[in-house]
Formats: structure tokens, sequence, C-alpha cells
């Protein structure tokens, strides 16, 4: 089955800036999933500064799933929904 016209939105970001990077500061970020529902997952992301391991900014970001047709929300396909739970 083909997903062209599923959609995941971010309805909710939530940012906390720690440290201030430069121009040429090389970053990492580690993404995380952190909550999987029908229609709707959280993931968390770290940004790290390479040479120094401080964390320099978290986002928590809620995204839901949506059928672009209806642009109305829907259930995350069965292959999608057991490969996340897989990773909780």
């Amino acid at each position: 089955m083909g997903h062209a016209n599923l959609r995941a939105y971010g309805v909710q970001q939530s940012i906390n800036y720690r440290k201030e990077l430069l121009p040429g500061d090389l970053v990492l970020v580690k993404s995380q999933l952190i909550e999987f529902r029908e229609r709707s997952l959280k993931m968390r992301h770290e940004m790290q500064h390479v040479e120094t391991g401080e964390v320099c900014a978290t986002c928590e970001l809620t995204a839901v799933c949506i059928d672009a047709k209806t642009r109305k929300p829907r259930e995350f396909p069965p292959e999608i929904s057991s490969k996340a739970k897989e990773i909780l």
C-alpha cells in the first residue's frame, strides 16, 4: 500500500535553547520517539556540540497523521504502527 496521501504535521513544538552555537561549530542531533498513539506521535530531539558534548538545544515535537486528500487526522498505517511499537 502506498502512502502518497499520508502526511505528518507538527501541531506542537517546545524548544529549549541552552547554549549558543557559533558558525563552524559541529553539532550532533539525536532523535528519539518517546510516545506513539493511533493518530499522533511525540519525538524528542537533542542537539549536542560535538567537541564539548554539551547539550545546546532540545526540542519536543508532537505530530499528527493527516490524510492529504481530506486534510483530516487519520490512523497511522499498520506497518508504521508496528515499527513505532518496536522502537518504543
